[in-house]
């Protein structure tokens, strides 16, 4: 299985899809194998429409909004591709019908979905138009060491940032690679790092609904913390992936999705040092 079109989104989520497909396909991988990579995808998109939730709740999206609702309803869309590849396996085969790649090809125009709406988003934080309805004003002043920051790590020397908890998961993989720890202690590790990394989530999201949205240094941190929401999405499905890897232990996949996984979560350590940076300007 390929991506469907050059213009096509990609993603950890569809590609651990098609990994797992291919690897049913060639007899590597058996149902369970398939069921356990969709009901385990399925899980973390549950996890981000809870977040989503409580950005209505928390008052920094406005569930009218054309752009926030277009992202609610990938999601939502994505589920129902998931739910559709289980088809499969429930006995409803249809002779010429393969429901996992119906599923997929719904799964695709969902992600293209979601990035479109977030390319929307950020053209509008940028143009400085208000985002997902009126906030609250605000000082702009963070928390004391909220979560980000105990997580954000810049080498002084080098100037390279990275996050503390990619440097640990790193650790217990090398261990597990070199055969010192089990797979399962490491699942235990991702499933810690992958808390963590929700939990930043929603404090950002408390954060932001305090921000206001008119001074060039509200607009600069709202646009971080956007930014990083994204980001943080990518960090999650790596980690699922990672996880999924552990299971088939494949040792050239799992240093794939390590490689995979400390991009992304470079990408929000540099969205948290515009926030370090704004802040301390």
């Amino acid at each position: 299985m390929e991506p469907e079109q050059a213009e096509d989104f990609d993603s950890p989520a569809l590609m651990a899809l098609r990994d797992v497909w291919d690897a049913y396909v060639e007899g590597e991988a058996d149902s369970d194998d398939v069921v356990g990579v969709v009901h385990q995808i399925a899980a973390s998109l549950e996890q981000h429409l809870d977040v989503l939730q409580e950005q209505v709740n928390q008052g920094t999206s406005d569930v009218y909004d054309p752009i926030f609702s277009s992202v609610c309803k990938a999601f939502m869309s994505h589920l129902q591709a998931l739910k559709h590849m289980l088809k499969e396996f429930q006995g409803e085969a249809d002779d010429g019908r393969c429901f996992f790649e119906e599923g997929y090809e719904m799964a695709q125009k969902a992600t293209n979905q979601m990035m479109e709406a977030h390319h929307k988003t950020m053209a509008r934080i940028e143009s400085k138009a208000p985002s997902f309805g009126g906030l609250p004003v605000a000082t702009g002043r963070l928390e004391q060491r909220s979560l980000w920051e105990q997580d954000f790590v810049l080498n002084s020397g080098t100037g390279e940032v990275q996050l503390e908890s990619f440097l640990r998961l790193k650790k217990f993989l090398e261990s597990y690679s070199r055969g010192e720890i089990s797979a399962s202690r490491v699942g235990e590790i991702v499933s810690q790092t992958k808390q963590a990394i929700m939990d930043q989530a929603r404090q950002n999201i408390s954060i932001m609904s305090r921000l206001g949205i008119g001074s060039p240094r509200e607009q600069r941190l709202r646009k971080a913390f956007s930014d990083s929401g994204l980001t943080i999405t990518r960090v999650i499905a790596c980690l699922d992936r990672v996880q999924i890897t552990l299971k088939s232990l494949n040792a050239q996949a799992l240093t794939q999705c390590l490689g995979e996984l400390e991009q992304v979560c470079r990408q929000l350590a540099c969205s948290y040092r515009e926030v370090w940076e704004v802040t301390r300007s």
